[in-house]
């Protein structure tokens, strides 16, 4: 880990993750919290969630196109601005319109920040380190998003929403600076190539990979059965859930940044598991417990099992540097910017969808019937995730140790 920290761009582009996480996390919080101020429909609140990951279904592959195009750095600037641009709309908005507006310049931001930022971090992890240079990504952002929860909560509480949402877009500023202190990487395409046949032609190269690779359908399978828990719930209707059993924005400001400390611990391990188990087993088991915990959270009486089970469920939050390793580890170098493209355009199509149906209904049952309906359907995908690699996939053993 120590060498891998040696390269100045590996050190810049985690900092770029830990700021971009943290700025994601303060307005993935604040969003919901100050959309349940405005209405109390649980629909209301899943169309502005859902609404951000529109965005990555129009723009994750043209998103890669640039970000092969221009180069990573450029597009990796080009996000932090427009996350710095819909901060200052969230800041301004008085009603739904202009939240959706900015959430949907935050998402255009998100996805050109994803695609480029971890397809370089591929690009400059050693041989057999994939899953420990993605690891290390994934607990950058996931250090990120702990701060912002807590910091948000308690920003909200003695300041007010307008003061918060400036204080994100600060510091996407200080993320935007990072991103231009990035070595520039000399350009792999032919100068004369034109941006619409390069954009053409990825689009053929990604239906290529999604429909004939099938370690890229699987990740794409159990990276979009993965989001159905906590990444899409902790972001909705959970924070619903905690503020009908009482909990003020601090406290669940406090408690997603606990659920998010977990998932960092168990994100920055992933290079030590990797070299001493099954990633696939590991990851569906991960997957498994962050469904039955999520089927028995409406089920909670007290505070302190709240606490306890949602510190848990943090364990589960492993999927995004697995499924990244994964790719990594199975299709070629110049196929990985296509691949997480590809899972981000997936989870675009999958949030949204879910979420709304979802929120349709707890708006004709009830909030917990959305909780203990998506815990039933996941266990039962996972099953059949497991399955499917068993039979499809390579042999999956561990990493031997270096030395």
């Amino acid at each position: 880990m120590t060498l891998l920290l040696e390269n100045r761009n590996v050190t810049l582009l985690l900092a770029c993750c830990m700021v971009f996480g943290l700025v994601l996390s303060l307005t993935v919080l604040l969003v919901p919290l100050y959309g349940l101020t405005l209405s109390k429909s649980v629909l209301i609140l899943a169309v502005v969630v859902g609404v951000r990951p529109l965005a990555s279904v129009l723009l994750s592959l043209p998103m890669g196109a640039f970000s092969d195009y221009f180069g990573r750095r450029s597009v990796i600037i080009g996000g932090f601005t427009f996350i710095l641009i819909g901060c200052s709309v969230l800041a301004a908005a008085q009603s739904y319109p202009w939240l959706l507006c900015g959430q949907i310049l935050i998402g255009m931001g998100d996805v050109g920040l994803l695609v480029a930022a971890y397809s370089l971090l591929t690009e400059l992890a050693p041989p057999g380190r994939q899953y420990a240079v993605q690891g290390m990504g994934g607990a950058a952002l996931q250090l990120g998003t702990i701060l912002g929860p807590f910091a948000g909560g308690f920003a909200v509480r003695f300041l007010g929403f307008q003061p918060a949402f400036l204080a994100a877009g600060a510091m996407a500023l200080s993320g935007l600076l990072l991103a231009t202190s990035l070595e520039r990487h000399p350009e792999s395409r032919d100068p004369k190539t034109d941006l619409r046949k390069a954009l053409a032609d990825y689009h053929k190269k990604a239906w290529h990979l999604l429909t004939r690779k099938s370690a890229v359908q699987w990740a794409v399978a159990f990276d979009s059965v993965a989001h159905l828990t906590w990444p899409n719930f902790g972001i909705s209707f959970y924070l619903a859930f905690l503020t009908s059993a009482g909990f003020s924005s601090a406290a669940a400001g406090s408690l997603m940044s606990v659920h998010l400390l977990v998932a960092t611990l168990a994100q920055g391990s992933l290079g030590h598991l990797s070299r001493r188990a099954s990633m696939i087993t590991i990851a569906l088991g991960a997957t498994l417990l962050g469904a039955v915990t999520l089927a028995i959270t409406p089920l909670l009486q007290s505070a302190a099992l709240i606490v306890a089970v949602t510190c848990v469920a943090g364990l589960s939050r492993i999927q995004w540097p697995f499924v990244l390793g994964f790719v990594a580890e199975n299709t070629a170098p110049e196929e990985r910017a296509t691949s997480v493209a590809i899972l981000n355009l997936m989870w675009g199509w999958t949030s949204p969808c879910t979420l709304f149906l979802l929120g349709v209904l707890a708006e004709k049952t009830s909030l917990s019937a959305a909780f203990y309906a998506t815990g039933a359907l996941v266990m039962l995908l996972v099953g059949l995730l497991w399955l499917w690699a068993r039979r499809k996939l390579p042999h999956d053993s561990p990493a031997p140790s270096p030395g």
